[in-house]
């Protein structure tokens, strides 16, 4: 009986035991602010033993009135610089934890996984370490921010275990080995960022699972293979981004298929072929950078339907042919980059009719003719920045207007 009085006593206290310790979640905070060893503006002045800890800047605490307990600490953007105290594990209530932007630095402790009911976890932007394997039995978080941190190793497979895990961001890290397939069985996943790191290797067919993914970073990386065929099935991604790495093959037809998709970014990696015709179906794309590639063929005429576009970067591939007049018909088009291709014949008149158009540039293909007043006409009046270089046998010569600037050959 005396031993049941003592817990009951220790549960309405807050207090919980780690390695035969006993510690109050009062305590707990201090030992966290105690491991901080720069505090610049002053922000946890509030945090003393002389006040429940409940009332101190940046805790949250339940609304329970008989036994209220810590669910939230959000300690985020205070300039912080210090480690993060292994008491962190005493916050056994704990459902969110944000650090982000901080100087944090060390091992993540390794008293983390005891916060069974945390949801939401952000490091970012600090300089912690450790192995990633620490968080996969941490099976109630929805969000994982990791990014820039000094994490490094390979990515685990056993991040399959988290099962409700809707945002996963491992970006600006160190990361390193294959991209591990069974990431593809996350399947509540919404947002995947696993860029600018060192992973290589193809892209893993099981990927094509994740089928609430909205957002997907893959760039820069040292990816290779192609782009698998199956991402068609990823129908509710709104955002792609493979570029940087060394992807190599045709852009899929099958990519028509993903008509929620808002920003699509392959540049700079080594795909070739001709652009798909089907890319005319994605009529809610915004943004699209297909540059330094090997691309070859025409511009489809088709993409004069992609009325929502407003960044349109095709420079430094081998695409021949002329022009499209139908580009009149993309009155969103802010920015337009056909340069460094194999383009022939004139500026189409047609362009001054883009008068939300800030900057176009046609540099370094094979174009002939001149600025005509027609394009200018509406152009100067929409503030444009042009660089526009017709490539001839003449001198080079500028023309300065009140509010664009032409660069071109006579």
């Amino acid at each position: 009986m005396r031993i049941l009085v003592f817990f009951l006593f220790i549960h309405c206290l807050n207090i919980s035991f780690i390695n035969g310790a006993i510690l109050s979640e009062q305590e707990a905070l201090l030992a966290i602010k105690s491991a901080i060893k720069d505090d610049p503006f002053k922000r946890l002045s509030s945090w003393k033993n002389t006040t429940h800890h409940c009332n101190w800047s940046f805790v949250t605490c339940s609304s329970s009135s008989y036994s209220p307990t810590v669910i939230s600490l959000n300690i985020s953007n205070l300039k912080l610089n210090g480690t993060l105290s292994p008491q962190i594990g005493f916050l056994k209530n704990l459902q969110n934890l944000s650090l982000q932007d901080n100087y944090f630095y060390g091992h993540v402790p390794s008293s983390l996984p005891l916060l069974t009911k945390l949801q939401y976890l952000d490091l970012s932007d600090n300089s912690f370490s450790g192995p990633l394997s620490l968080f996969v039995n941490m099976s109630e978080l929805r969000c994982l921010f990791l990014r820039q941190n000094d994490f490094s190793g390979t990515i685990s497979p056993e991040f399959s275990k988290l099962q409700k895990l809707q945002v996963l961001v491992l970006s600006f890290n160190n990361f390193s080995g294959l991209l591990p397939y069974q990431l593809g069985f996350l399947k509540r996943l919404k947002s995947l960022d696993l860029s600018i790191n060192q992973l290589h290797g193809e892209i893993p067919n099981s990927f094509s699972l994740l089928t609430n993914l909205s957002y997907l970073d893959l760039s820069n990386n040292q990816l290779h293979g192609e782009i698998p065929n199956s991402f068609s099935l990823l129908t509710n991604l709104r955002f792609l981004y493979l570029s940087n790495n060394q992807l190599h093959g045709e852009i899929p037809n099958s990519f028509s298929l993903l008509i929620n998709l808002f920003y699509l970014d392959l540049s700079n990696n080594q795909l070739h072929g001709e652009i798909p015709n089907s890319f005319s179906l994605l009529t809610n794309l915004s943004f699209l950078d297909l540059s330094n590639n090997q691309l070859h063929g025409e511009i489809p005429n088709s993409f004069s339907l992609l009325t929502n576009l407003y960044k349109l970067i095709l420079l430094n591939n081998q695409l021949h042919g002329e022009i499209p007049n139908s580009f009149s018909l993309l009155t969103n088009l802010i920015v337009l980059d056909l340069s460094y291709n194999q383009l022939t014949g004139q500026l189409p008149v047609n362009i001054g009719k883009l008068t939300s158009l800030f900057y176009l540039s046609v540099a370094n293909n094979n174009l002939i003719g001149k600025i005509t007043p027609q394009i200018t006409g509406t152009l100067i009046f929409s503030n444009a920045y042009l660089n526009c270089i017709f490539q001839n046998s003449s001198p080079l010569h500028t023309l300065r207007l009140p509010t664009i600037k032409l660069l071109f050959f006579f």
